[in-house]
């Protein structure tokens, strides 16, 4: 037991010796990463070859090949009773079959289904792409996120250093009687209050951290370090009369399922009113009788060849009310609600572009009003913080311009975090990035 004790303790030991790997990487980089590890993107790749080789094929033209064999025994019933002539030697009753059935019926609808197969493949390369721009946003709010806490880090980082700052030049002043108790212990819960933010904060970054290798795929030693440029996004100029929604892969994919419908029709139109032709060819060969004799004879040999031409023309599709009716009839009432889809799903996605225009007008705006709001408050505190340090104002004044310092500079981070996710989904509505 001992031993076993002393090996776990050398193995935690040696993990924790394990240097970890530090790497920079900016989001295009951690993008390939993703690309490289993430398991949803390496099934899609399975899923795109799978269906590309089912496009390729053509079945149709491959015609439907059996072979077939038995052995069998025949004997009178009620004759046999009556007659005893009937009744033969038992090896005369046993017989010995075999044969190959080739059968090939002409697809009158081959062309039209193939248009069937190019456009479901195609419907999957674009669902492809939706779950690689998913995954992609996924990426951007996260790095996005992190560059918030980075921030944010910093901030309290910051405040921390205010605080315990303060802290020391309040003890300094109390050591030479010059500053009351009530202030040296005032200026104590406030460095009490910082550091639980600032652990926090560092805390939620690092869980950040852990998802954003998570999603990208590697290993736990890798150590990441992120790269953040100065600006994500250039402002945009977007008028309601410039929206194009044409890139947008659901409507795409909905565009294609209407089209995808209206062949179906095609297809059951053709197959119902015009004839289909088919063609079958089979041998068969045997021996009868099969045990009669010690050896095998030709006289006891037989084979036949057949061959059949088969034509159909339905007629019940041609009547009214037939089930042939009734079935072009509902794929019309489908045609129509898809194309009633579609116009719904337009008008969705243009006023969703529009609102989010307006919130981005609307964070752009906030931005500005922050960033003179911090301008402000930072010239109010280095003036209340010299009125303190003269004796004109309380402590209690000095930390209230304090925290909504820290309130404006944290309201300016959490508007930029929120105008970078309203960029993102603009890129996923309408298909393209700025």
């Amino acid at each position: 037991m001992k031993r076993f004790f002393v090996t776990i303790i050398y193995i935690l030991l040696f993990i924790h010796s394990i240097p970890l790997i530090s790497q920079a990487m900016n989001i295009d980089e951690a993008w390939i990463k993703m690309e490289e590890n993430n398991p949803t993107l390496l099934s899609l790749l399975i899923d795109e070859e799978a269906a590309l080789r089912e496009i390729k094929s053509r079945e149709y033209l491959i015609p439907s090949i059996g072979i077939s064999s038995n052995i069998s025994r025949t004997s009178p019933l009620i004759s046999g009773l009556t007659n005893s002539d009937n009744i033969g030697a038992e090896a005369d009753n046993w017989s010995l079959r075999g044969g190959i059935d080739l059968r090939l019926n002409l697809n009158k609808t081959v062309k039209l289904e193939d248009r069937i197969k190019s456009i479901e493949y195609n419907i999957l390369l674009l669902e492809k792409q939706i779950k690689i721009r998913d995954l992609r946003g996924s990426l951007k709010r996260l790095y996005y996120q992190i560059s918030a806490g980075e921030q944010s880090i910093k901030l309290q980082e910051r405040i921390l250093g205010l605080s315990q700052s303060r802290y020391k030049q309040i003890e300094d002043l109390y050591n030479k009687g010059l500053r009351s108790e009530f202030e040296l212990l005032s200026s104590q819960i406030s460095v009490a209050r910082d550091k639980p933010a600032l652990k926090k904060a560092q805390i939620d970054q690092d869980k950040r951290l852990i998802q954003f290798r998570q999603l990208i795929g590697v290993e736990p030693e890798l150590k990441i370090t992120l790269v953040f440029p100065e600006d994500y996004y250039n402002s945009i100029n977007l008028e309601p009369n410039n929206i194009n929604l044409s890139r947008n892969e659901e409507l795409k994919i909905s565009l294609l399922q209407l089209e995808k419908t209206k062949i179906n029709k095609e297809i059951i139109i053709k197959n119902q009113r015009t004839p289909s032709l088919g063609f079958n060819l089979g041998w068969s060969t045997g021996f009868n009788p099969l045990f009669n004799k010690e050896t095998w004879s030709s006289e006891d040999w037989r084979d036949s060849l057949g061959l059949g031409v088969s034509f159909a023309l339905p007629l019940d599709p041609f009547l009214r009310g037939s089930k042939g009716e009734l079935e072009r009839l509902k794929i019309d009432d489908n045609i129509k609600k898809l194309e009633i889809n579609l116009e719904d799903s337009k008008r969705k996605l243009f006023d969703n572009v529009l609102s989010l225009l307006l919130d981005l007008d609307l964070s752009n705006s906030n931005i500005e009003v922050n960033k003179l709001n911090i301008k402000l408050q930072e010239n109010n505190f280095v003036k209340v913080q010299k009125n303190y340090e003269n004796g004109r104002t309380s402590l209690q004044d000095l930390d209230s311009t304090r925290q909504e310092l820290q309130k404006v500079l944290i309201s300016l981070e959490n508007e930029k975090l929120n105008r970078n996710l309203i960029f993102i989904e603009l890129e996923k509505i309408l298909g393209t990035t700025f």
